[in-house]
């Protein structure tokens, strides 16, 4: 009977773990209209990247703001989303200010990033997320993976914030910067996640806000003038 190195089960493993036919799509914001999402002739909206790809497939969004939003319904409202990640999708940006996810001021109650139900398989990183959010992220339910955004929102409206976990959310977020309009970071309601090398900062309120939520912070700097650090 042939044994198998560790080697070779490790590896077994992780080609067990990686889709086969695992696609790329292409976005970019200088595109023309009617691309077909590859590099070549890439979409020009997020939400037709995101409609094409299936779980475990990336789309690459390319430099550029993108302002574009789609809809949805949250807390039985009309809301609306520059970026809905709603299945087990990789998003990755050109890098910190490369890739702007930006809502007009006439975009009222949008959201930055919405995730909804989707677990560690989905992932976004290296964009900001900027301009008038009422959420830059809003997770509900989700727990994806966020590295290395920045998310700078104005303030705008009766709610601000950076980051709001809830629902039972447990997002893995690392080397993000999250400074909202009026709270950085919100963890509610059931919520946990853990945030490693986070900079939490606080403009006119407060820092993080915990409502029967669970944060694990590792390396993590407050900053701002706000009116409260942390809020229990």
């Amino acid at each position: 009977m042939k044994r198998l190195s560790a080697a070779s089960l490790a590896l077994g493993a992780l080609l067990s773990a990686t889709p086969l036919n695992a696609a790329t799509w292409h976005v970019s914001a200088d595109a023309a209209a009617g691309g077909d999402g590859t590099a070549t002739a890439p979409f020009r909206l997020i939400a037709e990247g995101m409609a094409a790809a299936a779980a475990g497939d990336t789309v690459r969004l390319g430099a550029g703001v993108y302002s574009d939003t789609v809809p949805l319904v949250a807390y039985g409202l009309p809301r609306q989303a520059l970026l809905l990640l709603d299945k087990a999708v990789t998003v990755v940006g050109a890098g910190r200010d490369q890739t702007v996810l930006s809502a007009l001021p006439s975009a009222v109650y949008t959201f930055g990033i919405a995730g909804v139900g989707v677990d560690s398989s989905a992932a976004v990183s290296d964009l900001t997320i900027a301009g008038a959010c009422f959420q830059g992220i809003n997770l509900r339910g989700a727990s994806p993976r966020l590295d290395r955004l920045d998310v700078v929102n104005d303030p705008t409206g009766g709610s601000s914030v950076a980051c709001d976990l809830r629902d039972g959310s447990f997002a893995i977020v690392r080397d993000c910067l999250l400074d909202g309009g009026h709270t950085a970071l919100v963890v509610e309601f059931g919520s946990a996640g853990r945030f490693v090398r986070c900079t939490i900062g606080a403009r006119p309120n407060d820092g993080l806000i915990c409502n029967d939520g669970s944060p694990v912070l590792e390396d993590c700097v407050f900053a701002g003038a706000g009116r409260d650090v942390l809020v229990l």
